[in-house]
């Protein structure tokens, strides 16, 4: 389906793919296998030396009550919000990269295609991801609060389809066939010279002040040497054991969480069959912590992102899971699906046209 003007060949080599929400609930499904207590909807407010150790305060995102925790160690890992809780000067660079998906039979690929941008340099991925097609991404500085939803901007939606209309001339896609779009934003560590965003490096950098260990950067591909060299820093592994650990390619530990098949594979399309769907959705309500839904369609399952209008057509079976699963009733239920319509809308949809455009 490439453009073969000027068309000379092409590389292959070897990479991953996966789907970061996934692979975060995995992690933390191990880990709680292995011991770790874990919180969701749970904000830091502050970390202070105590004695030796650390007062934490803590919010619950559900209740609005604090808590204080006493901690022997704190590892900062929060991503975009590190320098919120690292003190010292700021070191982190938001970056936001912005996908695109659009129905496999619009866009067929079998495997990832990497393009580079002749006008920046940059490479935009295409590759199949969960029964669709995905196009991104896109690298700009985000200026706007880590705590708002990040969403695809109108120019970033006609740069990455401008560029696949120009790799692939046969696919001619438009907004109309975009189901969903997505953004996210990566927590890379500056360099302070001022660099093009897609030129700042992406390694990872682990820094101490007052005994808080700070963790941030760095990439999905790596993310187990980075929690390595977090631990080490944090003397929760000693050099020796650290330097065996990178070398090494055995698991820390072996578990199995019971995860369904139909969570575990970016590669494979997500079910059709309603019972499929019923097994898939429950399990999740059952034993991921969903608070809101779209904790359940955004980020436990991808069916927000997969299906039209944040899979509207769905939400009648998904209410009656979380009224029998969830204890949710239509109050609760109405407010929930208001606040999720509201999300898909805002920060999951495509920005709209200029005016002249919709015109036209």
């Amino acid at each position: 389906g490439m453009d073969p003007e000027g068309l000379q060949g092409g590389m292959t080599y070897t990479d991953a793919v996966t789907d970061d929400s996934r692979l975060v609930l995995r992690t933390l499904h191990e880990a709680v296998n292995a011991g770790a207590r874990v919180a969701n909807y749970t904000e830091v407010l502050s970390v202070e030396p105590s004695e030796g150790s650390f007062q934490v305060r803590v919010r619950d995102g559900v209740t609005g009550a604090e808590h204080s925790l006493r901690a022997a160690k704190v590892i900062n890992a929060t991503g975009a919000w590190a320098d919120e809780l690292s003190g010292g000067e700021p070191r982190v660079r938001p970056l936001r990269g912005s996908h695109l998906f659009v129905p496999a039979g619009r866009l067929p690929v079998e495997d990832c295609v990497a393009v580079v941008n002749p006008d920046d340099g940059r490479p935009v991925f295409v590759f199949p991801w969960e029964g669709v097609t995905c196009i991104g991404t896109t690298d700009l500085d985000h200026r706007q609060d880590p705590s708002c939803e990040a969403f695809a901007t109108r120019e970033e939606v006609d740069y990455l389809l401008g560029l696949v209309n120009r790799e692939f001339p046969g696919a001619r896609l438009a907004d109309r066939d975009v189901i969903s779009s997505m953004a996210d934003v990566r927590p890379v560590i500056t360099s302070g010279k001022g660099l093009d965003p897609s030129k700042e490096r992406r390694d990872h950098a682990v820094w101490d002040d007052r005994g808080v260990i700070t963790v941030s950067g760095g990439k999905l591909t790596t993310f187990r040497l980075i929690a390595l060299d977090a631990l080490e820093a944090a003397e929760l592994l000693s050099p020796g054991s650290a330097r065996a650990l990178r070398r090494s390619s055995e698991p820390l530990f072996v578990s199995d969480p019971g995860i369904p098949e139909s969570l575990e594979s970016p590669l494979s399309p997500v079910p059709d069959d309603e019972e499929a769907l019923r097994r898939m959705l429950g399990w999740a309500l059952d034993h991921e912590m969903v608070v809101h839904l779209d904790d359940l369609l955004l980020r436990r399952t991808r069916l927000g992102l997969l299906r039209p209008g944040g899979a509207e057509a769905l939400l009648e079976l998904v209410r009656e899971l979380v009224m029998a699963r969830a204890g949710w009733d239509d109050a609760r239920w109405q407010r929930e699906r208001e606040r999720y319509m509201n999300i898909i809308q805002h920060y999951y949809s495509l920005p709209q046209p200029p005016a002249a455009e919709r015109a036209a």
